[in-house]
């Protein structure tokens, strides 16, 4: 399906562009949990997100946060990405 296409392409891209970490949001399920993850199968990026919840219950389907190290010409530091969830 093309959306399927776009979605991977985009997500390979991001990786090609050293992307560590991306965001999920409730356009990326429309088509599912299992389909989504059928999309990632491979990639190295994170799926993190604050807002998505197990039904019925307040516990995250991914991850809230990642730490990723990052490398810079002048030495390392971390980087630290958080999405903040609303009430």
């Amino acid at each position: 399906e093309a959306g399927d296409i776009r979605t991977r392409g985009l997500l390979e891209a991001m990786q090609a562009f050293g992307y560590r970490a991306v965001n999920v949001g409730a356009g990326d399920l429309a088509l599912g949990y299992a389909d989504l993850l059928n999309r990632v199968e491979g990639l190295s990026v994170e799926l993190i997100s604050t807002n998505i919840v197990k039904q019925g219950t307040r516990e995250t389907v991914f991850k809230p946060y990642t730490i990723v190290e990052v490398k810079r010409p002048s030495g390392s530091s971390r980087s630290a990405v958080r999405v903040i969830r609303s009430e």
